[in-house]
């Protein structure tokens, strides 16, 4: 995989049927350490218990899509990160200390998607707000919180 070090997009789709137990964190952590440059993440609707905290290390990355019951510490190094989808995230109780320095976010959708979901599963999800959550300038949609 260190061939693909300029890789900009990875999208990770698995086929419900089959799911993600092959695909673990350890894997997870080898695929950040080799794209350093990676723009895009999208890791579908392959629900995972977290993220690794060496998600912090994707400099670059502007684009996040996963389905996390937490985020890791890490995410907060995120400094160019514009768009956080957190689907199927809507048992996600809390956002790290330290959310509001991720002062590029634009967009930020917690929750499902789904139109038949009870919608008061989807406003139950975060207990609260990050203290300085005020400080997300750029922050321009909002989705399921």
């Amino acid at each position: 995989m260190t061939a693909s070090l300029h890789v900009r997009s990875y999208l990770l789709w698995i086929n419900f049927s089959v799911g993600l137990t092959d695909y673990s964190m350890s894997n997870l952590n080898v695929v950040f350490s080799c794209l350093l440059q990676l723009r895009v993440l999208d890791l579908g609707w392959n629900e995972h218990e977290s993220l690794p905290d060496s998600i912090g290390e994707l400099k670059h990355l502007r684009y996040l899509c996963a389905c996390v019951k937490h985020l890791p510490k890490g995410i907060i190094l995120l400094q160019y990160l514009r768009t956080l989808i957190l689907l199927g995230s809507y048992c996600l109780r809390q956002l790290p200390t330290g959310f509001s320095k991720l002062t590029s976010l634009r967009h930020l959708q917690i929750g499902s998607s789904f139109a038949d979901r009870d919608m008061n599963s989807l406003c139950n999800g975060l207990d609260d707000m990050p203290p300085l959550f005020r400080e997300l300038k750029h922050l321009q949609m909002l989705i399921n919180l």
